[in-house]
């Protein structure tokens, strides 16, 4: 799965997204929202595992940091 590129450092945040570099707006916000609600730590957090909070912490960063080094600019 592309969020195993998180782990190893990859800096291809569409590959992270488990996208191509050629994809839609509509498909980065699509898979950056899937993402995000699977991993959220508040969504995380109630499953109890502390190792799995951290680690979920981190994976959701990374697709944070993934869709914002992604997203076009706003043409307003």
């Amino acid at each position: 799965m592309a969020l195993n590129n998180i782990e190893k450092g990859n800096d291809n945040f569409y590959s992270l997204l488990g996208l191509k570099k050629e994809c839609t707006t509509t498909e980065l916000r699509t898979a950056y929202k899937k993402l995000a609600l699977r991993w959220h730590p508040d969504r995380c957090s109630s499953m109890g595992n502390l190792e799995f909070i951290d680690e979920s912490k981190k994976k959701f960063q990374g697709i944070q940091e993934a869709y914002s080094g992604n997203f076009p600019p706003s043409s307003s």
